[in-house]
Parts: structure tokens; sequence; C-alpha cells
């Protein structure tokens, strides 16, 4: 089964490894606007920070892909994941590329510290709900993010 992929993730065979563009870079033709304008033209529920858009330094749109910059960590929320099994397909992205499942707010979540990219996925009612960022960002920001995001309430519901 081939796994969904985001408007800036490579399809070369190996499965959301390879970036067209790097963490915090837009892709081409991206569409930049308020992190709450960029929300709520998204079909795929957005789940932010309870302190809300203050928290994000830049968003974009890629394509359907809505992009948030906490910094120097990208958050992305990607549709096409309803038929997905999860963790199953999580546990076949650590074992074939390494890191481990672990639990993030009661969800599977993929947590990857490798290089060049470091990375967190999880699915939440068939979205991806994907942070990645440098490799010199370490991997416990990334999961520290994923923990603070209010998974109860989409902003853009």
């Amino acid at each position: 089964m081939a796994e969904p992929v985001d408007a800036a993730t490579a399809q070369s065979g190996q499965d959301g490894i390879d970036l067209l563009v790097q963490p915090g870079t837009p892709c081409p033709g991206a569409v930049h606007a308020d992190a709450i304008k960029i929300a709520a033209v998204s079909e795929s529920p957005v789940y932010l920070p309870a302190s809300g858009a203050d928290e994000v330094t830049e968003a974009w749109r890629c394509g359907d892909t809505p992009v948030f910059m906490f910094g120097d960590i990208q958050l992305s929320f990607e549709n096409g994941w309803k038929d997905v099994p999860i963790p199953e397909k999580l546990q076949d992205l650590a074992d074939d590329y390494g890191g481990s499942v672990q639990n993030v707010q009661g969800l599977s979540a993929w947590v990857v510290a490798a290089s060049p990219n470091d990375g967190v996925l999880m699915v939440k009612d068939g979205t991806a709900i994907r942070l990645i960022a440098d490799g010199d960002v370490p991997i416990k920001d990334l999961v520290d993010l994923a923990e603070g995001l209010d998974l109860t309430r989409a902003v853009n519901a």
C-alpha cells in the first residue's frame, strides 16, 4: 500500500524521507497568509497549541496542505490517511527507517531523530499530523510541540 505523501515530500521509493524542500522552506508556489486564514481554507482539520496561532512564526499553503512554522519546527496536516492502518503503518516506517512508535496524546506516533531531518508523524481521524525540523533541533522539541497541540478542537472546525 502506498503511503499518502504531503506536498513537500518526494516519492523516490523512500516513504516520507526525501524532501523536495528542507523544513521551513516554502514549497514552490506556496501561498502565504495569516495562520488562521491558512487553517480556514484547509480541508483537513488543523490543530494548534491551546494558545492558538500566537506561537506560529510563519504560515503557508502548499496545494491543499497547510503548513505552520513554530520557530525551526514545521507542522503540516495532510488528508488521505483514512484507510491507512495505524499503528501498523507507523511501525513499518520505524522498522524500515529507524525511530520508534510512541504514544503522543493517546495517538500512535512515529518519532525519528535522523540526519538530516527529525520528525514526528501521527494520524488523527484520517489526517496526518507531521512535524519536521532540521536535525540540529532536538527531537524532544518536536515531541513537546506535538504534546502541546489542542487535539480536542480543530481551529477550522
